[in-house]
C-alpha cells in the first residue's frame, strides 16, 4: 500500500492533474537550500517551481541525498531535484552516475556556498565594508593561498580514495581533518597581514594523514598520480570551491569578522583622537555618540552575512552558473 501511494504521489500524471497552481516541484536537500535554488530556477525558466525540502518515505525527518535518491525514479519535467555536488562531480565518486540525470540540477562545485563565496564576488563585497577610514584587506591573496592548500589536500585524499585506502563515506572527514585548523582568528598576524605560517599547518596535516596510511608523498607512484591529475576541472585557483561548503564558509566568515572587528577598533581610535577639540565637559558624550553611530553603521550596512547571502544582487552571468543554467533551460525545453 505504501509503495503504491508513493508511486501515485510522485507520478507525472498526478502532478499534471492537480497542477499545484500550475507549478512544478523541485526538491532540495534541506530548508537552507531553498532561497538559492528558488531564485536561480525561477529566474531562468518560464514554468515556475515550488521549492521544497525532500523527506524520506521511510524516515520523514531525513533530509539530504538519501531522501532525494528515493525520488529519482519518479523525476520528470514537472518534478526535479536540486542538490549539492559534494565530491561526486570532481572526484568521480560512486554517486556520480547516480545523479547524472537530466532532471537533477547540481552545483558542480561542492555546494551553493562554493559559488556564493567565490573570490571575485567577495572582493566586491569587502570593498563595501568601510566607514571613514579606507583600508585594504587582501582577500584574494588569502583565498588563492588557501586554495593552493585545498588543491594539495584534494589530490592527496583522492589518492587514498582511488587506491581504496578509504571509503566514500570517509572522504569528507579525511579532507576536513587536514584543512580545518580550528581557531580561525589566526588567519591574520597582529599587524593584519596574512599569517602564512598558520595556514602552512595544512601541509603538515596532509603529510601526517598520508603517512597514517603508509603513503610516501615522495614515492614515484604518488608523484605520478599528482602529475597526471585526472580531475581536469580542478586546479590550484579553484580548489577552494571543491571543499566542504560549510568549512569554506567558516574560513571566509572568519576573515570578514576579523576585518570588521579591526575596522571598529581603528575607527574608535580615530574618534577619540579627533575629539581633542571638543570641550572637556562634552567630550565623553561626543565620543560615546560617535562610537555608537560608527558601530551601528557596521552592524546595519556592513553585515557580511547579509551581504554575502543577498542573492538579489548576484551576477548570474558568472561562469560558475553556466552549467547549472544550461540544465535548467534543458528542462524547460524538454518535451518529455
Amino acid at each position: 500500500m505504501s509503495n503504491n501511494f508513493t508511486e501515485i504521489m510522485n507520478s507525472q500524471s498526478f502532478l499534471q492533474a492537480y497542477g499545484f497552481n500550475n507549478k512544478g516541484l523541485c526538491f532540495v536537500e534541506d530548508e537552507s537550500d531553498i532561497p538559492f535554488w528558488d531564485f536561480l530556477i525561477n529566474k531562468n525558466i518560464s514554468k515556475k517551481f515550488d521549492i521544497k525540502p525532500a523527506s524520506s518515505t521511510i524516515n520523514p525527518h531525513a533530509r539530504g541525498k538519501i531522501a532525494l535518491s528515493e525520488k529519482i525514479q519518479y523525476l520528470s519535467k514537472d518534478q526535479i531535484i536540486a542538490i549539492d555536488s559534494d565530491y561526486d562531480y570532481i572526484l568521480k565518486t560512486i554517486n556520480k552516475e547516480k545523479f547524472n540525470n537530466k532532471y537533477i540540477l547540481q552545483t558542480f562545485f561542492y555546494s551553493r556556498e562554493s559559488i556564493i563565496y567565490r573570490h571575485e564576488r567577495l572582493n566586491s563585497i569587502i570593498s563595501q565594508v568601510k566607514y571613514n577610514i579606507e583600508k585594504t584587506f587582501n582577500l584574494k591573496e588569502f583565498i588563492e593561498f588557501f586554495s593552493s592548500k585545498c588543491y594539495e589536500t584534494l589530490i592527496g585524499i583522492s589518492y587514498l580514495y582511488k587506491n581504496e585506502l578509504i571509503q566514500y563515506s570517509q572522504l569528507k572527514d579525511n579532507i576536513n581533518d587536514v584543512l580545518d585548523l580550528g581557531y580561525k582568528k589566526n588567519i591574520f598576524n597582529e599587524n593584519m597581514t596574512l599569517n602564512h605560517q598558520y595556514i602552512n599547518k595544512i601541509d603538515e596535516n596532509l603529510k601526517e594523514k598520508l603517512e597514517g596510511y603508509n603513503v610516501n608523498i615522495n614515492s614515484e607512484d604518488f608523484k605520478e598520480f599528482k602529475l597526471n591529475n585526472e580531475y581536469s576541472e580542478l586546479n590550484e585557483l579553484n580548489a577552494y570551491q571543491y571543499i566542504d561548503g560549510h568549512l569554506l564558509e567558516d574560513y571566509l566568515n572568519s576573515f570578514f569578522k576579523i576585518v570588521i572587528s579591526h575596522l571598529k577598533k581603528i575607527e574608535s581610535l580615530r574618534i577619540v583622537s579627533e575629539s581633542t577639540g571638543v570641550r572637556q565637559e562634552n567630550r565623553r558624550k561626543h565620543i560615546k555618540d560617535q562610537t555608537e553611530k560608527m558601530e551601528k553603521h557596521f552592524d546595519l550596512y556592513c553585515n557580511y552575512l547579509t551581504l554575502i547571502n543577498n542573492l538579489l544582487a548576484e551576477d548570474f552571468s558568472s561562469s560558475c552558473y553556466h552549467k547549472i543554467i544550461e540544465k535548467i533551460i534543458a528542462i524547460e525545453n524538454d518535451s518529455n
